[in-house]
Protein backbone atom coordinates (compact mmCIF):
# COMPACT_ATOMS: atom_id res chain seq x y z
CA UNK A 1 0.00 0.00 0.00
CA UNK A 2 1.23 3.39 -0.89
CA UNK A 3 0.87 6.36 1.44
CA UNK A 4 1.22 8.99 -1.23
CA UNK A 5 -0.02 12.45 -0.44
CA UNK A 6 -2.66 13.80 -2.79
CA UNK A 7 -1.15 16.07 -5.38
CA UNK A 8 -1.54 19.74 -4.60
CA UNK A 9 -2.31 22.07 -7.47
CA UNK A 10 0.69 23.91 -8.75
CA UNK A 11 0.80 27.57 -7.69
CA UNK A 12 0.19 28.62 -11.30
CA UNK A 13 -3.00 26.54 -11.46
CA UNK A 14 -6.09 28.36 -10.32
CA UNK A 15 -9.08 26.47 -9.00
CA UNK A 16 -12.23 27.35 -10.88
CA UNK A 17 -14.90 28.82 -8.66
CA UNK A 18 -18.34 27.30 -8.62
CA UNK A 19 -21.27 29.39 -9.84
CA UNK A 20 -22.41 29.75 -6.23
CA UNK A 21 -18.97 31.02 -5.12
CA UNK A 22 -18.87 33.54 -7.93
CA UNK A 23 -22.36 34.84 -7.15
CA UNK A 24 -21.65 35.00 -3.41
CA UNK A 25 -18.49 37.05 -4.00
CA UNK A 26 -19.95 39.17 -6.78
CA UNK A 27 -20.98 42.70 -5.94
CA UNK A 28 -23.27 43.64 -8.84
CA UNK A 29 -23.18 47.38 -8.16
CA UNK A 30 -19.38 47.50 -7.92
CA UNK A 31 -18.96 45.33 -11.01
CA UNK A 32 -21.36 47.59 -12.89
CA UNK A 33 -19.34 50.66 -11.86
CA UNK A 34 -16.15 48.99 -13.10
CA UNK A 35 -17.88 48.07 -16.37
CA UNK A 36 -19.01 51.69 -16.82
CA UNK A 37 -15.49 52.91 -16.07
CA UNK A 38 -14.07 50.70 -18.85
CA UNK A 39 -16.76 51.77 -21.30
CA UNK A 40 -16.12 55.45 -20.54
CA UNK A 41 -12.36 54.86 -20.84
CA UNK A 42 -12.86 53.66 -24.41
CA UNK A 43 -15.39 56.40 -25.19
CA UNK A 44 -18.15 53.95 -26.17
CA UNK A 45 -21.85 54.50 -25.65
CA UNK A 46 -23.83 51.69 -24.05
CA UNK A 47 -25.42 51.00 -27.42
CA UNK A 48 -22.09 50.72 -29.24
CA UNK A 49 -20.50 48.43 -26.65
CA UNK A 50 -23.66 46.28 -26.51
CA UNK A 51 -23.49 45.86 -30.31
CA UNK A 52 -19.79 44.95 -30.08
CA UNK A 53 -20.58 42.38 -27.38
CA UNK A 54 -23.52 41.00 -29.37
CA UNK A 55 -26.22 41.77 -26.82
CA UNK A 56 -29.16 44.14 -26.47
CA UNK A 57 -28.48 47.62 -25.10
CA UNK A 58 -31.21 47.06 -22.49
CA UNK A 59 -29.38 43.96 -21.21
CA UNK A 60 -26.07 45.81 -21.15
CA UNK A 61 -27.68 48.66 -19.20
CA UNK A 62 -28.85 46.18 -16.55
CA UNK A 63 -25.28 44.90 -16.10
CA UNK A 64 -23.86 48.39 -15.76
CA UNK A 65 -26.48 49.57 -13.27
CA UNK A 66 -26.18 46.42 -11.15
CA UNK A 67 -29.61 45.13 -12.11
CA UNK A 68 -28.30 41.74 -13.19
CA UNK A 69 -25.15 39.65 -13.37
CA UNK A 70 -22.87 40.07 -16.35
CA UNK A 71 -22.86 36.68 -18.09
CA UNK A 72 -19.33 35.26 -18.23
CA UNK A 73 -19.20 34.85 -22.05
CA UNK A 74 -19.86 38.58 -22.48
CA UNK A 75 -17.44 39.56 -19.73
CA UNK A 76 -14.70 37.47 -21.36
CA UNK A 77 -15.18 39.44 -24.61
CA UNK A 78 -14.19 42.59 -22.70
CA UNK A 79 -10.58 41.37 -22.69
CA UNK A 80 -10.54 41.67 -26.48
CA UNK A 81 -12.79 44.68 -26.92
CA UNK A 82 -11.51 46.92 -24.12
CA UNK A 83 -8.31 45.72 -22.50
CA UNK A 84 -6.50 42.54 -21.50
CA UNK A 85 -7.52 41.85 -17.91
CA UNK A 86 -10.91 43.57 -18.22
CA UNK A 87 -12.77 40.38 -17.27
CA UNK A 88 -10.83 39.97 -13.99
CA UNK A 89 -11.20 43.68 -13.28
CA UNK A 90 -14.99 43.68 -13.72
CA UNK A 91 -15.59 40.49 -11.76
CA UNK A 92 -13.04 40.82 -8.96
CA UNK A 93 -11.40 44.26 -9.23
CA UNK A 94 -8.19 42.40 -10.05
CA UNK A 95 -5.88 45.04 -11.55
CA UNK A 96 -2.93 42.74 -12.22
CA UNK A 97 -3.42 42.38 -15.99
CA UNK A 98 -4.58 45.90 -16.81
CA UNK A 99 -2.22 48.42 -18.36
CA UNK A 100 -0.43 50.66 -15.83
CA UNK A 101 -2.11 53.77 -17.28
CA UNK A 102 -5.56 52.22 -16.85
CA UNK A 103 -4.76 51.17 -13.27
CA UNK A 104 -3.57 54.69 -12.44
CA UNK A 105 -6.73 56.21 -13.92
CA UNK A 106 -8.97 53.76 -11.97
CA UNK A 107 -7.20 54.47 -8.68
CA UNK A 108 -7.38 58.21 -9.30
CA UNK A 109 -11.10 58.14 -10.11
CA UNK A 110 -11.83 55.85 -7.17
CA UNK A 111 -9.99 58.22 -4.82
CA UNK A 112 -11.92 61.20 -6.19
CA UNK A 113 -15.19 59.38 -5.45
CA UNK A 114 -14.00 58.57 -1.93
CA UNK A 115 -13.80 54.87 -2.63
CA UNK A 116 -10.31 54.17 -1.45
Amino acid sequence: MSCEQPKKPRPSQKRLLSREEVIAAYDQDAAGARLKFLRDYKGYSQEVLAQMLGCLQSAYSQWETGGSLIPVPYAIKLDTLISPGAFDFVYREDLSRLSPSLVTLWISEKSERGGG
